[in-house]
């Protein structure tokens, strides 16, 4: 019995260990980031009040933000991407980029326009309110696997300072 019971200790004391131990490491980002050759012809926009940058493709443009506190859109023909103060990182799971920790919304969801909402969200401690949201959505219906280029782009993310 004791035999027993002692593996059993051994047995769920290992898994917690390499549980914990493992989940402490930043994530393997080398999936998520975007193929060099890829983002080769991107531009970089940088942020210097809110201390980050990112890559962007050439189809995007650098807009005004319709509302919030970064003031700052990346749009297409057919989606945009706003960065802007958050209060709350949402609810979702946990995701690391460039040792960035970040939350990531749990599903994709549509939009009043029949497209579909997405986003990210990271500590910042350079916004007014602690989180840096990034919120990526279609402008119309059809565009769902540009989610995809979506996380090509936040691959890209990362702090300046």
């Amino acid at each position: 019995m004791v035999i027993v019971v002692l593996g059993a200790v051994i047995l769920v004391g290992g898994y917690f260990v390499f549980f914990k131990k493992t989940s402490n490491m930043p994530a393997d980002t080398s999936n998520n980031v975007a193929n060099e050759n890829e983002i080769a012809g991107w531009q970089t926009y940088k942020n210097d009040k809110y201390e980050f940058e990112f890559k962007y493709p050439p189809n995007y443009k650098i807009s005004s933000l319709r509302g919030g506190e970064v003031s700052m859109s990346l749009e297409s023909d057919y989606a945009f991407m706003d960065f802007f103060d958050s209060q709350s990182p949402g609810v979702g799971k946990s995701i690391t980029v460039n040792v960035i920790e970040g939350i990531e919304s749990g599903e994709v969801s549509g939009n009043m326009d029949g497209g579909i909402d997405f986003g990210v969200s990271f500590r910042n401690p350079y916004t007014r309110n602690g989180y840096l949201e990034v919120l990526f959505a279609t402008k119309r219906k059809g565009y769902e696997s540009k989610v995809e280029e979506f996380r090509e782009i936040i691959s890209t993310f990362k702090f300046t300072k």
